[in-house]
């Protein structure tokens, strides 16, 4: 996670308030017991659950961005920051990042607490959701209509269900697996 975030056992160290060589003996595994209250603040800066620090329990999460905030989806799945959210996905091997969408209304019927796991396709079929580069740093969710051809329409056009033609290195990934938020 430290390489991950980029932050080095300095400022680990300084941002948990934890003596350089107590968090060098942890993260070396000399300490076989460490205190709750560490534990705590290393789950807590890096924004993940207790439990993620201890293993396996850390594979199947992807960082989840705020759809209005999302800048370059080309590199939010290795630019997460140390205070980002993470989820849990079912579709580990695929799964690249996940997108909290922007409370409005849609075309097509997605909780405005929806956040949709998007990640790699091997293909793309008509009523699948993709998330698609329309400028620069603007995305948008679109529903094919038909796969072969690449033509769907923008989810959260005000023109409902108007056909675009999509170009094929304009798509960032498909919607794997959408999470309805609590």
């Amino acid at each position: 996670m430290q390489q991950e975030a980029g932050v080095n056992d300095a400022e680990l160290s300084r941002a948990i308030e934890l003596d350089r060589g107590t968090l060098s003996r942890l993260l070396s595994g000399e300490t076989i017991d460490p205190r709750l209250s560490t534990i705590s603040a290393i789950a807590r800066f890096f924004a993940v659950p207790m439990s993620s620090l201890f293993g396996e329990e850390s594979r199947g999460f992807v960082p989840v961005y705020e759809q209005r905030s999302l800048r370059d989806a080309r590199k939010a799945a290795t630019a997460p920051r140390h205070d980002q959210l993470w989820i849990r996905v079912s579709n580990t091997n695929s799964s690249r990042f996940a997108i909290a969408l922007a409370p409005k209304s849609r075309t097509e019927l997605l909780p405005p607490n929806a956040i949709l796991v998007i990640g790699e396709y091997a293909s793309l079929d008509s009523g699948d959701l993709a998330l698609v580069e329309v400028d620069e740093q603007t995305y948008t969710i679109v529903k094919l209509t038909d796969g072969e051809k690449l033509i769907g329409y923008d989810v959260e056009s005000t023109s409902k269900r108007r056909p675009i033609l999509i170009k094929e290195q304009a798509i960032i990934g498909k919607v794997l697996e959408i999470i309805i938020g609590r």
